[in-house]
């Protein structure tokens, strides 16, 4: 897709690439790699380790030729890039800071070619110009993005620890309503079977859902319908229900606590099914996602000499505290009211975050316009 250009105000002018920087190729590094170089080794995912040797001078930005190819990074210190990752120098008719912005403005996946792995060339990198302002307006500009983007990036901070501190205020009221829930406990294999999953062959599997068949839910069918499978219901005797509460046996995670969707459910996954004259399913649910049990259960699964999963046998004998029916509905009403106004929090929280992030691409937009 060829680059559009616009109008520029009085005194701007459009720049080949060309003219205005170098593009340095990477190299690999297994000649100038060791622990303690004096300079930076890079590539698109950031650095990678340490080089007794340098190809790119200071404040050079660095993309990816490979992979990544669409996340600049400005780096303020001599540094070797390996060979997925191209340099690019701005002369000294560039500000080097106002050229990381431009391509932090600008969509290099338009010049992608690949279609598997994003790729990037020189051949049309260089085909690139950029709008060049004379150079004490270019300062101007980056001290401006500087200013607002630091302020912007100030709020986005807050806000992200606003959205830690609602997970942690969350994670606190879990374990403290099952402390204060009952003096009673007891084993939970006392009171649940936990139950696992089956795996039918994979010729059986079908992408489309037909008459007689079922959907086989794995771990990551909790988060996205993007990988449905469907077998023959014959072919299985696990099933679930949407008010099920499903353990993901394997990680990572390790032992995530899962509910919401019906079906069969593979080998990855296992129901527990609680004795509901003693033990609500909902409150079941919201026990195994406390943080006592979770750090405990994720720890010991870890520890455990080839357990690649949830050490099923130490879940088992973990204490569960058993208050009556009724109370176990007023510690989930509580839960439950707290989670959804953290959800609400939650959502809003990142949305600000969103239009913040936003933001800073529309001030982009408008100082290569002139309009900043």
């Amino acid at each position: 897709m060829a680059q559009e250009l616009y109008e520029l105000p009085e005194g701007w002018k459009w720049t080949a690439w060309t003219d205005a920087l170098e593009i340095i190729g990477g190299k690999n590094q297994k000649d100038v790699v060791t622990d303690d170089g004096q300079y930076a080794i890079y590539g698109s995912g950031g650095e990678m380790g340490r080089a007794t040797k340098f190809l790119c001078p200071a404040y050079t930005t660095i993309i990816g030729r490979k992979g990544t190819i669409n996340k600049p990074q400005y780096i303020e210190q001599p540094f070797w890039n390996v060979d997925t990752a191209f340099g690019l120098a701005p002369n000294e008719q560039l500000d080097t800071k106002l050229f990381f912005y431009f391509c932090c403005s600008f969509n290099f996946l338009t010049l992608n070619r690949s279609t598997t792995l994003p790729s990037l060339t020189k051949r049309d990198l260089y085909t690139l110009k950029i709008p060049l302002p004379p150079l004490n307006e270019q300062k101007r500009i980056v001290a401006k993005i500087d200013a607002l983007f630091t302020r912007i990036d100030t709020a986005i901070t807050h806000l992200q620890q606003t959205l830690e501190l609602s997970k942690a205020l969350f994670a606190s009221a879990l374990d403290e309503a099952f402390q204060k829930s009952a003096s009673t406990r007891g084993v939970l294999t006392d009171v649940v079977n936990f139950i696992g999953g089956s795996q039918p062959p994979k010729a059986q599997f079908s992408d489309t859902e037909h008459d007689g068949y079922v959907r086989l839910i794995q771990i990551r069918d909790y988060k996205s319908d993007a990988y449905k499978v469907y077998v023959k219901k014959e072919s299985t005797k696990k099933f679930c229900s949407a008010d099920d509460v499903m353990i993901g046996r394997y990680g990572p995670p390790v032992f995530q606590i899962l509910r919401g969707l019906d079906g069969a459910y593979n080998v990855a996954l296992m129901k527990a099914v609680p004795d509901e004259v003693r033990l609500s399913k909902v409150y079941l649910f919201w026990f195994l996602r406390s943080p006592s049990i979770q750090h405990y259960i994720v720890s010991i699964s870890q520890r455990a000499a080839g357990q690649s999963g949830v050490n099923k046998k130490a879940l088992e004998k973990y204490k569960i505290p058993l208050p009556t029916l009724d109370e176990q509905q007023g510690i989930v009403s509580h839960l439950e009211s707290l989670s959804e106004r953290i959800g609400i929090l939650e959502i809003s929280t990142r949305e600000k975050i969103n239009d913040l992030t936003a933001l800073k691409a529309s001030l982009l937009d408008a100082a290569f316009k002139g309009e900043l």
